[in-house]
């Protein structure tokens, strides 16, 4: 049983003006799109700088490996424990004698969350700390 999963997109702008400037149109853009998708703000810290461009390229094939292996490790904790959720659901309607008329028990997906709040406003509103 998979649990519909969120998309989030990265994309990056060329800072010629204020980030207001690039950020609105894009906003208006989407909106008159039928508002297809969501945009938030990702602001990058002014310290953070990037060295040379070989240290870029190599640093970009770690992130592709590292991403992949993550991705996968979090996907497999995200199927282990839904199905878990599933398991402990089934087992608690049964107990309290849901079903016992032939029906099948209704068993609501997990809601994974990051604390309490749903992880796609996490991911919209994360920032680097200062």
């Amino acid at each position: 049983m998979a649990a519909p999963t969120a998309s989030h997109w990265v994309v990056v702008f060329p800072l010629t003006d204020s980030p207001q400037a690039i950020f609105k149109p894009l906003v208006d853009s989407l909106k008159e799109s039928g508002d297809v998708a969501k945009a938030s703000p990702f602001r990058v810290p002014s310290t953070m700088k990037v060295g040379t461009l070989d240290s870029l390229m190599k640093l970009a094939d770690d992130l592709g490996r590292a991403d992949s292996f993550c991705e996968g490790v979090v996907r497999k904790t995200e199927r282990q424990v839904a199905e878990s959720h599933a398991a402990y659901e089934l087992a608690q309607a049964a107990r309290a004698g849901a079903g016992a008329d032939g029906s099948k028990p209704v068993v609501e997906p997990y809601k994974f969350t990051i604390g309490a709040e749903p992880v796609a406003s996490f991911v919209e509103r994360w920032s680097w700390d200062a």
